[in-house]
């Protein structure tokens, strides 16, 4: 389909799948939230509008007529982050007040008293918002985010241009994933509150930092080509072949990355990586993986898929493989400005 106006819409079919470990919009690990769902009245005690995640506390109306809402209890409530609000679900800061009684619905915490991850909300004037991307509506037949433009400027397959995940698509992968024993070991004791990066706002290394639901800018630097990555303002350089400099670091976070071209398909392998994980729920890496990634733009230009394979021998049995589907869709990267929680 290659229309010329696209509407993020939130679909009942495709949210009916489950977002495991390998999520296509997974922000940071999420998996102390339970299976089901509760839901309850509530009134607005405050709103925290920022990044990594949206928050709110709120107070849980007696008589709301669920039990683990409790009597007049104070609960914190997570969302997604500004962009993935406004991007995948049409909502601004100004929608929020404090005062505002609403109905709020989503899995709530196994290891953290009063905490829920919040889907949805029901506004006092009956609007339905969807709190995360890609989640289905509750009480509403449809939800409609923000409407996006589909630019079709691009004949020329360029790559230097901002590319923000394809509402239109699903990507993902990963099934492939089996740990070995040393990596099961190291995702046993792996624990969200001590090591879960995002919410201490540290910049991610590869491969993790390349899931995420945020806009790119490629950029042209003759023999490099510079990678800004919206989410925790995260700046990436490829080499367009060797460097010996560059070579010759330590390993760091991104490690070190080269380039070459394939007709207008970019083709690039990072190695020297200094990252413990694999992706945003703590699955390990060690310093021996290899990352290869193959940008491939469709032939008309606006479209674009990112395979990746990734490969460790410490913590993975066999190499991983996943994509991810990207659009033109005239979006800017702008300041992530993360705070810690």
């Amino acid at each position: 389909m290659h229309h010329s106006k696209l509407i993020a819409r939130i679909s009942l079919v495709l949210c009916s799948v489950s977002l495991g470990p390998i999520a296509t919009h997974a922000h940071h690990s999420r998996a102390h939230y339970g299976d089901e769902t509760v839901e309850f009245d509530a009134e607005i005690v405050a709103v925290d509008w920022r990044n990594p995640h949206v928050t709110f506390t709120i107070r849980a109306m007696s008589g709301s007529g669920n039990e683990a809402a409790g009597e007049e209890a104070v609960w914190e409530l997570e969302g997604g982050s500004t962009y993935m609000l406004g991007r995948y679900s049409g909502l601004g800061r100004e929608l929020f007040n404090v005062g505002d009684e609403v109905r709020v619905a989503g899995p709530v915490s196994t290891v953290r008293s009063n905490e829920m991850l919040v889907t949805n909300m029901l506004l006092p004037d009956g609007r339905e918002a969807i709190m995360l991307p890609n989640r289905p509506t509750r009480w509403s037949d449809s939800v409609e985010a923000a409407e996006l433009s589909l630019q079709t400027d691009n004949p020329e397959r360029s790559l230097f241009r901002v590319w923000s995940i394809d509402p239109d698509a699903r990507g993902g992968g990963g099934a492939n994933l089996q740990l070995t024993p040393a990596g099961e070991a190291s995702l046993a004791v792996y624990n969200i509150d001590e090591d879960d990066p995002a919410i201490r706002c540290v910049k991610p290394g590869m491969p993790s930092t390349m899931s995420n639901p945020h806009p790119m800018h490629f950029v042209d630097g003759g023999d490099r080509i510079t990678l800004n990555i919206q989410e925790n303002d995260v700046v990436r350089t490829i080499w367009l072949g060797e460097n010996a400099d560059a070579a010759a670091q330590l390993p760091s976070r991104l490690g070190y990355s080269v380039g070459h071209w394939e007709g207008s398909t970019l083709i690039v392998r990072t190695t020297n990586i200094n990252w413990p994980y694999f992706d945003r729920t703590g699955v390990p890496v060690s310093e021996e993986v290899v990352v290869d990634e193959r940008f491939e733009i469709d032939e008309t230009g606006s479209r674009m898929v990112i395979r990746v394979v990734t490969t460790d021998p410490v913590n993975f049995q066999a190499p991983v493989t996943t994509q991810r589907h990207y659009a033109l869709l005239g979006e800017d990267v702008k300041p992530y400005d993360c705070i810690a929680r």
